[in-house]
């Protein structure tokens, strides 16, 4: 998008919410930052999708309250006072009672390296802080279509169950040989894609195109982080026999 056309993020609109509109709220998004005016404008955004917001500007306090309390998104900027986001993203997957909930970090450098490390350590999203107010929007619209039953995104598709994996996009849960395992978004949906076309290959572009189609910054190496962090919880051995690399191509879910 050309410079002059982007509406970079501003001061906040002045909240004219009516009284008891979060009482009507649909879901509910615990946002995490030291940053007063950031929180405040993704508050603002986030209200549009009719969600009730819950904020710490501490990262202690907040795993403490994501032990207690289920959200349907968390919200957490890197630059925290007494945690790293990208250490809060590992604790979040490793045991609380939102190991399955999305999560969208706030990078400060918004660069290659960043994103990569924010994914590997669990994040759905990894976004600049300098992504501008309608792509901020339609980001966080694409991950709710593919984490809130209320959008339907995923309504219709069918239960997958084969090699001792079970798949059930409706509840958005995954066991293998009777055990659950935790996945982020983007590790949910290309585990369903993959095992939905058994001995079908994907190129790392069709992938990203796919999984991660509003990221600009994602690459062909962020494919291959997931697919290792897939293997180590689907594999019965370090030699993958389910999700096959085909060099110089890409990846397929075995069809045999």
């Amino acid at each position: 998008m050309p410079a002059a056309a982007r509406q970079p993020l501003g001061p906040p609109r002045p909240d004219s919410d009516p009284p008891g509109m979060h009482q009507r709220a649909a879901h509910r998004a615990l946002l995490v930052g030291t940053d007063h005016l950031a929180r405040e404008l993704i508050r603002t955004h986030l209200r549009d999708l009719s969600f009730e917001i819950q904020e710490s500007a501490d990262g202690q306090a907040a795993l403490s309250r994501l032990w207690r309390d289920s959200f349907d998104l968390i919200v957490i900027d890197e630059a925290l006072s007494d945690l790293d986001g990208f250490g809060m993203c590992r604790a979040i997957r490793g045991d609380s009672r939102n190991a399955n909930t999305p999560i969208v970090l706030f990078v400060t450098q918004g660069g290659v390296a960043d994103i990569t490390l924010g994914l590997a350590s669990g994040a759905d999203h990894c976004v600049p802080r300098t992504v501008d107010a309608r792509e901020l929007i339609a980001r966080l619209s694409a991950l709710l279509r593919r984490t809130l039953p209320a959008a339907g995104h995923i309504s219709g598709k069918r239960r997958l169950f084969t090699h001792g994996i079970a798949v059930d996009p409706e509840r958005r849960s995954v066991s293998v040989r009777g055990v659950d395992v935790h996945l982020t978004v983007q590790e949910f949906a290309l585990l369903y894609l993959l095992m939905s076309r058994p001995g079908i290959v994907f190129s790392r572009a069709a992938l990203v195109d796919r999984i991660w189609p509003r990221d600009r910054e994602i690459t062909g190496r962020t494919v291959d982080s997931a697919i290792s962090r897939l293997r180590a919880q689907i594999e019965r051995t370090d030699t993958p026999t389910l999700l096959i690399t085909v060099w110089g191509i890409g990846y397929k879910f075995t069809g045999d």
